[in-house]
């Protein structure tokens, strides 16, 4: 999602910038809907770099005043909340869910997090991330140059255009440092590089054929050695340190994962006996047939399984997925989770571990006289769900 939500608002600023350099209307009308789409893909960083460019948008009206293109970026807006309320009447999607889980408890992480970015040192900030900032060098220096020759220059379209692409660096790496996960910010850098060579044709004529193969190399450069660092090694799975020959053919499971290898960082060394494991725990749910919900990180399974699996959550990450007992927005949640194994009429839970959390996904919601809990295998468990006054209809 992290992925997803970034190249969509990467999208989004070059809709910004075409608006900007372009008299096509469109991309005012689009804006809003590609920042729309990216926002329910992940609220961060798409709401930091939505608000670059509503901020930027606003500096541009100010000095560029347009009431066709303000129109057509009201339209793009109504259009898409249109879309927006009409799919959530037809899911029959509650708003108020929506706003506690999607808005009011990610804020509160969000708050709580603020903390990983300090200290704001030179290292973290710009030494980690020194390509990513070298890839903007030139716009920079162009418009330090220009702002110094005329002043003017800061109304100007180029200059928002270099803003835009500042302000979506700096709010990569603030959400970057924020979530704590696998960096996967680079990606940007040849776009940026992009960007550099366009000031470049259009600033430094007479250099421009050198500083085009500079801008090239770095670019390819930066692309191999972070490819093959992140990418190639699946660090974001952190499996960098693992022995791809050890990965096996994953269609063990199912034809639907032909072609795949399959190796986890729970077991780098054995992934044969996790294969094993997990093959036993879905014959022994396949079996059975009564209605269930399967919580488990290994996500496939539901889709081996051609079932829906009743569950309240995507995700099983307790504190940053689902709100922890002591948080504000905790009795919500487990309102919403009870109210879910109700509508769906759930008898038993299933559990497969290991769970990334490390906490079962019952034990804060429902009461012990509520389940019956049965270890079956070393990586399976059973919640059979008793008649307690909670699940009461």
């Amino acid at each position: 999602m992290d992925h997803q939500s970034s190249y969509l608002s990467i999208i989004g600023i070059y809709c910004f910038i075409l608006a900007l350099n372009t008299n096509l209307r469109i991309y005012w009308l689009l804006l809003p809907i590609i920042f729309g789409i990216a926002f329910l893909t992940k609220q961060a960083p798409t709401s930091h770099i939505l608000l670059i460019s509503i901020f930027l948008s606003a500096i541009y009206f100010v000095f560029n005043f347009d009431l066709n293109k303000i129109i057509f970026g009201i339209i793009g807006s109504l259009i898409f909340l249109l879309v927006f309320f009409t799919v959530f009447y037809i899911g029959k999607i509650s708003l108020n869910s929506f706003f506690h889980q999607y808005i009011l408890f990610p804020l509160s992480l969000g708050g709580e997090r603020l903390e990983f970015l300090f200290p704001l040192e030179f290292k973290r900030i710009i030494l980690r991330f020194k390509l990513l900032h070298l890839s903007l060098l030139i716009p920079i220096i162009v418009s330090i140059r220009e702002i110094i020759k005329d002043y003017k220059y800061l109304k100007g379209k180029e200059f928002l255009t270099t803003l835009s692409l500042i302000g979506s660096s700096f709010a990569l790496i603030v959400h970057q440092l924020m979530t704590i996960n696998g960096i996967f910010v680079f990606f940007i850098i040849p776009i940026f590089f992009g960007f550099s060579h366009i000031y470049c044709l259009r600033h430094f004529k007479k250099n421009s054929r050198y500083i085009s193969i500079l801008l090239i190399l770095l670019s390819v450069i930066s692309t191999v050695y972070y490819g093959n660092k992140y990418i190639i090694s699946r660090h974001f799975m952190d499996l960098d340190k693992a022995n791809m020959k050890k990965a096996i053919p994953a269609e063990i499971f199912d034809e639907k994962l032909k072609g795949l290898k399959w190796i986890t960082f729970w077991n780098l060394d054995n992934p044969q006996k996790e294969i094993s494991q997990l093959k036993e725990a879905i014959d022994i749910i396949k079996k059975d047939l009564r209605k269930k919900t399967i919580v488990t990180d290994y996500q496939f399974i539901s889709v081996i399984l051609s079932v829906y699996d009743n569950s309240p959550s995507k995700v099983w990450y307790t504190g940053h997925v689902n709100p922890v007992k002591n948080n504000k927005y905790f009795d919500v949640y487990k309102q919403f989770f009870i109210d879910k194994l109700k509508e769906n009429e759930v008898e038993i839970v299933y559990t497969i571990k290991p769970l990334w959390s490390g906490h079962d996904a019952l034990e804060t919601i429902l009461n012990k006289n509520c389940i019956k809990k049965v270890k079956i295998t070393e990586i399976l468990e059973s919640q059979l769900l008793l008649g307690c006054q909670e699940l009461k209809k």
